[in-house]
């Protein structure tokens, strides 16, 4: 019987990981329609320090902003919060702070939380219990309460193995084709985090570099060994910052090829779950053409295929000064890149840093949109350089005026 030695992704029960990841949290179970309340959520994580990813799922009729992020990076898309850290927290437990905007109906709400992380070069995740909270329409207090705390849902851990072709018609290709989405999705967040804190770092490295440069030429002793001893330390944190950064994509790569793999299993066993499917798309990651298992490196060139270039590579005007120079014609498809989604009605000024923006009202919600591209990747690469200036945001399309969900 052949067997086959490819990286699968299968659920198994963790006791380990059950006793390392809780999560607590002091949003109340009852809250008002129309209101705002700021809550904590801690997540216990033990000793973990690698790339991790925290998602948060509210309802669509609730909006989720972030006040604490602890040094991750946000964003809200699909009406669900990422935070994700290249090297998370050194501290046992990370504190994040959100503010809540509830709905206009009277409805019981569920909430869901995720945790993504990476251990002994294996991605592993976590769904923790439901949130239900009850939105009503009378007279609440909004006090917080204490914090109660939530155990894993269904531990499980994603590891990699060894598979039997003969046997992988026995299991069930839809929960593939799922986890083959996740792995993908978990690959673009690694990428676009992955270059944008390389970015960083090598902007950093430059500067270390003209500070010892500078600092060589200081007539005094004293200063100079000074100024020498800070340029430096801050040239080696912003070497080690880079190859962190470069494990990260690293990573972005690994996670496309194991989805890669592990699709085109599926698909040639059970070819009939993918009726209604689209096929492999052609610019997803390939293995390098020597099929070396070794990832220490990984090619950019094939990841920029699926994610653009880095900014380093291709800049675009960052400030759009008007309509006529960020926008192709409206009609036909375009990309956008959203920087939020409000309750009220924003002012544009808020944006001011990124350029000129338009504010669309959608099922009841103002969009903040900015500029218009032909291409994803064109938008994709505007975002990365959105998010250097502090912003979130993420690429949304229209097709004609209107919104592709």
């Amino acid at each position: 019987m052949k067997r086959l030695p490819v990286v699968v992704v299968l659920l198994v029960l963790s006791t380990v990981l059950s006793s390392q990841i809780t999560m607590e949290t002091n949003l109340p179970k009852v809250l008002p329609v129309k209101s705002e309340l700021i809550f904590d959520v801690k997540i216990n994580k033990g000793a973990l320090t690698n790339f991790s990813k925290y998602q948060f799922q509210v309802p669509r009729d609730m909006v989720l902003k972030q006040v604490d992020s602890q040094g991750g990076s946000f964003s809200y898309e699909d009406d669900v919060v990422k935070i994700i850290w290249v090297m998370t927290p050194m501290e046992p437990q990370i504190n994040l702070k959100f503010k809540l905007i509830t709905g206009s109906v009277n409805s019981n709400r569920v909430l869901v939380q995720k945790y993504f992380y990476i251990e002994n070069d294996d991605k592993r995740d976590v769904e923790m219990q439901e949130i239900h909270v009850a939105v009503k329409d009378s007279a609440i207090p909004l006090d917080l309460v204490d914090f109660y705390t939530l155990e894993p849902k269904m531990p499980a851990s994603l590891i990699t193995t060894t598979i039997n072709v003969d046997e992988i018609s026995t299991k069930r290709p839809e929960v593939l084709i799922q986890q083959v989405v996740q792995l993908r999705k978990d690959s673009k967040d690694a990428y676009e985090v992955g270059q944008r804190e390389k970015k960083k770092a090598e902007l950093k490295i430059t500067e270390t570099n003209l500070a010892i440069t500078a600092a060589s030429e200081l007539s005094s002793d004293n200063d100079r060994q000074i100024a020498l001893e800070k340029a430096n330390a801050d040239k080696v944190k912003a070497e080690k910052d880079l190859e962190i950064a470069e494990r990260v994509l690293v990573l972005a790569k690994s996670l496309d090829e194991n989805a890669n793999e592990i699709e085109k299993i599926n698909r040639a066993v059970n070819p009939g779950s993918y009726k209604n499917q689209p096929t492999i798309a052609a610019n997803n990651l390939k293995n390098n053409s020597n099929n070396s298992s070794n990832t220490s490196t990984v090619n950019i060139d094939k990841l920029e295929t699926v994610f653009g270039p880095p900014a380093s590579k291709k800049k675009e005007k960052s400030n759009i000064e008007s309509d006529e120079t960020s926008a192709v014609n409206e009609n036909g498809l375009v990309y956008k890149i959203q920087l939020g989604a409000f309750s009220k009605k924003p002012s544009k000024a808020d944006f001011k840093a990124v350029g000129k923006v338009k504010v669309t009202e959608e099922n009841g919600m103002y969009k903040v949109l900015y500029g218009s591209f032909k291409s994803k990747e064109a938008a994709i690469q505007e975002r990365l350089n959105i998010l250097a200036k502090g912003f979130d945001g993420f690429v949304v399309a229209y097709q004609d005026g209107s919104r592709l969900k």
